[in-house]
């Protein structure tokens, strides 16, 4: 048996808290998840990432902590996407089509956090603006056409429809606890919002589409 990583113990002791059934599963030969949920009769596969600080980040620390003044910058949406990639043959495997599944991610960067802009960024792409030039664009300004999401989706009617919602851990000071989850809206096995309504559990879709608007997280 491994040795648990923070993210799995702080896991663990989330699901205890709030009185969520688990059952760890056990590394085998072949790609599986970490765990098991049980919410009521419901089955829900989870694997649980942890990101941890590189180079980069140890470096902004030890500045940080040496002058009291430090600054960066990083493309914080890649930690997820790089997760992402990862999770995706575990969570595959044991869904095996019939139930949903969640990725977890515990973010143990303090330097440079996780928030919900890298994770919306992470599912479904880039914000874009897209325009058009007219026949004489010297005397026409270019009109936007639409907005919506553009490159570097992980997330799309044909792609990882498998993941039913990524999820953030958040560990606060105090030692409480709180599981953002972020429900795919492509998942061909979604999470029932009703499964998991706790004190501690934050939901969120993405909005309805307007025009002339991006899509944004909304409460369920």
């Amino acid at each position: 048996m491994t040795e648990s990583t923070v993210s799995e113990r702080l896991f663990e002791q989330f699901c205890t808290e709030n009185s969520i059934r688990f059952v760890r599963i056990e590394e085998e030969q072949y790609q599986t998840q970490d765990y098991d949920v049980y919410f009521s009769c419901h089955r829900v596969v989870a694997e649980v990432k942890q990101i941890d600080p590189n180079d980069d980040d140890l470096e902004l620390s030890k500045q940080l902590h040496s002058h009291g003044i430090a600054s960066a910058w990083d493309e914080t949406e890649r930690r997820v996407l790089l997760k992402i990639n990862s999770a995706r043959k575990q969570l595959k495997s044991g869904s095996r089509g019939r139930f949903p599944t969640v990725l977890v991610l515990y973010d143990n960067v303090p330097t440079k956090p996780i928030d919900t802009e890298d994770i919306k960024t992470a599912m479904y792409g880039h914000e874009t603006v897209r325009y058009s030039l007219s026949d004489n664009p010297i005397d026409s300004p270019p009109t936007k056409t639409s907005v919506g999401f553009g490159s570097n989706r992980r997330f799309t009617p044909e792609h990882n429809t498998t993941f039913s919602a990524v999820a953030l851990l958040h560990r606060f000071g105090d030692g409480t606890s709180l599981l953002s989850v972020f429900h795919n809206i492509y998942a061909k096995k979604p999470i029932r919002p009703s499964w998991l309504r706790r004190d501690r559990v934050k939901q969120f879709t993405l909005g309805p589409t307007q025009a002339g608007f991006f899509q944004e997280w909304v409460e369920v």
